[in-house]
């Protein structure tokens, strides 16, 4: 069924978001008792007294097999072997249930805590759904990652962003594999047997899925608020400077631009590249297109009346980094604010779904985001600068996650909780951007890809009508300057409590999906033109017909991929079929994984 198309809302003051926990109560009598199932438990090597007790409750009324987390090899044969001899119920991943590591500890100490949280948190559970996508499981199967201290719900809680970095996962699975159930259930530490029985209470309710956090009696149930205006807090010096790493990116010198424009300060622009000297700008036929374009940006900001300096630096690496704020110190003195907006960017599959995102696609994403955070506070720490900002580039993704966007999500909620813990006398904000576009609407785009604005995911604007443009970007930058404090900001150009409720809380199909017996026998292209038509509406479809130009979605495709796994009894991967939207190579997609579990299960 059609959703209800999205639209641009263009009073940009009603872009603005922030993060709330909202007490919703659980329903009453949930549908899914965890009672008779089979049941798969990962635990940490030393499992403390809630999972023991969590365990405990499971085993009295289920088959329940345990895997150590941190055995990942291991677990990955178990796991398929189990899923080959018979369906699994329940996944229950209790990673984040182990003791809480602290930010305010020796960069070395928070970089060991980082790779170990990558591997534990993150990676382990990446690892699960690439073994059960290559055993072909398409089965409705309930998906659990609990947690323990790690959400900032009351002010008095423990943030934990390491942990935090399991939500990518969570977030993005369901719209991936729409026959998975996922939800995130975090606890504070409390009376055992207590807590114990109310996170067995919530592994009942499959009515949304998301992020629930159980304080108390208290469940409080992820959600937003709009912010009102207020009177301007902070504003831009004249004669200040101001650090935006991956400044020379188009996003970054948007912003570049607009203090240039408006207030003339100095700018310190970073880049992985290196410009050419100075000394040979005068000549910019010597250049090809794309370096004479970023000269150019820089002639402007300083025709603007701004004194920049550009800098060759990885934002990740500690030592380029000291080097530029020694050079920053020698030049201007001190910062007076930062804008974190270091990343990378690929016109061609930037974004790989789980099946084929490797850990070093993880890496990509990981290392601007995450460890360019951690040594930028390392350094304002060891140089005793205090800006009146740091601003981090975050995207939508944390919140909405998006096909192919584990890892780019991931990395996005790392920030945005490393804001929350970092925010003091310095305003940490992270901005959670909605998709910005840097060409015409009505300009043609022949690239199929999942960046691509026909069907990019939630996080990039939907389509290229309701993406942010430049001019409104900048104006949104100063709107947040203008508001001032807080440690996050989401910026949505849409009706952000539509997008949250589809992509999120509802993206799972796990209640409509019913255990059937295998069609394999059934004519493959037949059937996938047949599930086009249940999913778009009455069309025409042919071998060759277009997903997308029958007017298929994103959103829709969640449904069609369910529809399809269910009926063939594969696990379908959602990004081939947007790469290649035709049901005849759709077709050609499921035949060959059919081929794959029947080479598995006879190896």
């Amino acid at each position: 069924m059609k959703k209800t198309p999205l639209s641009k809302t263009t009073d940009i003051k009603r872009w603005m978001f922030e993060p709330t926990w909202k007490i919703e109560p659980l329903p009453e009598n949930p549908a899914a008792p965890v009672e008779g199932l089979t049941v798969v438990v990962y635990t940490n090597p030393q499992p403390g007294a809630l999972e023991q007790a969590v365990i405990q409750r499971l085993q009295e009324k289920n088959r329940v097999l345990l895997l150590d987390i941190k055995a990942r090899q291991q677990h990955d044969s178990d796991l398929e072997k189990l899923v080959q001899q018979q369906p699994v119920d329940v996944i229950i991943n209790c990673a984040g249930l182990d003791e809480h590591r602290s930010l305010d500890v020796p960069l070395q100490q928070q970089l060991a805590d980082l790779d170990h949280a990558k591997e534990h948190y993150f990676y382990s559970q990446l690892t699960i759904f690439k073994t059960l996508a290559a055993c072909n499981v398409s089965l409705p199967t309930r998906y659990h990652f609990l947690m323990q201290d790690a959400l900032g719900v009351r002010p008095t809680d423990t943030i934990d962003p390491y942990k935090q970095l399991g939500l990518g996962v969570v977030r993005v699975v369901p719209q991936e594999f729409p026959y998975f159930f996922c939800k995130a259930i975090e606890v504070t530490a409390g009376e055992v047997e207590y807590t114990s029985r109310r996170i067995m209470d919530e592994l009942a309710d499959v009515t949304e899925g998301g992020t629930i956090a159980l304080r108390g009696a208290d469940r409080h149930v992820f959600g937003f608020d709009a912010i009102e205006p207020a009177p301007p807090t902070m504003h831009l010096k004249k004669a200040g400077t101001y650090l935006i790493t991956g400044g020379r990116g188009r996003i970054g010198y948007t912003l570049a631009r607009h203090i240039a424009e408006h207030h003339q300060s100095n700018l310190v622009l970073t880049g992985i590249s290196e410009l050419p000297p100075r000394e040979l700008w005068d000549h910019l036929e010597n250049f090809d297109e794309h370096i004479q374009g970023e000269i150019q940006k820089v002639l402007e900001l300083e025709a603007l009346g701004s004194r920049v300096l550009l800098v060759q630096c990885d934002a990740a690496n500690l030592e380029e980094s000291r080097n530029l704020f020694e050079r920053i110190r020698s030049e201007f003195g001190a910062l007076d604010g930062v804008v974190h907006a270091a990343g990378i960017f690929e016109a061609q599959r930037a974004f790989r779904g789980i099946i084929d995102t490797s850990i070093e696609d993880c890496e990509r994403r990981f290392l601007p985001k995450i460890n360019g955070s951690l040594v930028l506070q390392e350094l304002l720490h060891e140089f005793q600068w205090t800006p009146d900002f740091c601003f981090m580039q975050s995207s939508l993704s944390s919140v909405l996650g998006g096909f192919g966007f584990a890892a780019y999500s991931a990395g996005n909620i790392f920030m945005d909780a490393f804001a929350e813990v970092r925010r003091g006398s310095t305003c940490w904000m992270s901005i959670n951007w909605d998709g910005w576009v840097f060409r015409d609407v009505d300009e043609e785009v022949e690239n199929m890809s999942v960046i691509s604005p026909q069907f990019a995911s939630p996080s990039f604007g939907v389509v290229a009508e309701i993406a942010i443009r430049p001019q409104e970007g900048a104006a949104a930058y100063q709107w947040m300057l203008d508001a001032g404090r807080r440690s996050q900001t989401l910026v949505s150009t849409a009706d952000l409590h539509l997008r949250y409720h589809d992509w999120v809380r509802h993206a799972s199909h796990y209640q409509q999906l019913q255990r059937q017996p295998s069609t394999a026998s059934l004519d493959v292209l037949g059937g996938v033109m047949q599930a086009f038509r249940e999913v778009i509406g009455d069309v025409p479809v042919q071998p060759d017909s277009n997903y997308f130009a029958l007017g298929g979605d994103s959103l829709m495709a969640i449904e069609l991929i369910s529809l399809l796994s269910q009926r063939f009894h594969c696990a379908v991967d959602i990004i081939a079929i947007l790469e290649h939207p035709t049901p005849q190579q759709i077709a050609q997609h499921i035949m060959e994984q059919q081929a794959q579990t029947v080479a598995l299960l006879t190896h």
